[in-house]
């Protein structure tokens, strides 16, 4: 079976930053051999919110595209939860969104409980957290949380972000041997210098990782890449299935 291939929008960052929408850049897609698209809340314009994520449920739905969403805050800050957990989940609900990411932060047991009804009551939505580019997503931290995640039983799945390790000097691969049996959706990316670079012109050693993966985890490219060079990168993933 191939790898579920999706792509972030990060994929058309210059666009989107010139002035773009996502909804044109999803549009553009519609070519790629991909399962799912991830969309960024940073990207959105308030003021459109509405009408544009209505127009990429449609077209996800015409398209059979998974439908994700990346939140670009902290599920646990300072030792809470989210305020506005509640809020999004009913905005995925009701916008057909089958995945929710949010940065880790720092889960106690305490704000652990306090999660669980609000999970259980969007359970059509699945929260995943992602290792974040600051001490919270050190391997130690990370791996601690997680361990008391699966404790306490909350439903909680754990993005990958293969890139993130580099900003807080830790090694990916080691990073995924460690934490590979949480992993529920996979964030790829190839680093050198901070920077990211095409599938194989940077320091991470991707393909092994790849392949380790079950193919029912699905792997998102995200990072810039110019139209011309979209297929050509998706088959680096899919040619390894």
């Amino acid at each position: 079976m191939l790898m579920k291939v999706g792509l972030n929008t990060a994929v058309c960052a210059s666009k989107i930053e010139a002035g773009s929408s996502q909804l044109e850049c999803l549009k553009t897609w519609q070519e790629f051999p991909v399962t799912a698209v991830e969309v960024r809340g940073e990207y959105f314009n308030p003021a459109t919110f509405t009408a544009e994520m209505t127009a990429i449920q449609q077209l996800a739905q015409t398209m059979h595209w998974q439908l994700f969403i990346s939140i670009p805050t902290e599920l646990f800050p300072d030792q809470g939860v989210n305020s506005h957990l509640q809020e999004v989940l009913t905005m995925a609900t009701k916008y057909g969104i089958a995945g929710v990411k949010y940065s880790l932060g720092t889960p106690t047991s305490s704000a652990l409980a306090a999660i669980k009804p609000v999970l259980a009551e969007f359970s059509t939505v699945k929260v995943t957290v992602e290792n974040q580019p600051t001490a919270a997503g050190r391997l130690t931290a990370v791996q601690h949380a997680l361990q008391t995640i699966k404790e306490e039983r909350v439903p909680l799945g754990f993005t990958f972000d293969a890139g993130n390790w580099y900003w807080v000097g830790e090694d990916p691969v080691k990073a995924f041997d460690t934490l590979a049996s949480s992993i529920t959706v996979f964030h790829l990316k190839d680093i050198h210098n901070r920077e990211t670079q095409m599938l194989g012109m940077g320091d991470c050693n991707w393909q092994p990782l790849i392949q380790k993966l079950s193919t029912t985890v699905p792997v998102f490219l995200e990072y810039a890449i110019a139209p011309k060079d979209v297929k050509a990168e998706i088959a680096k993933v899919t040619l390894l299935s």
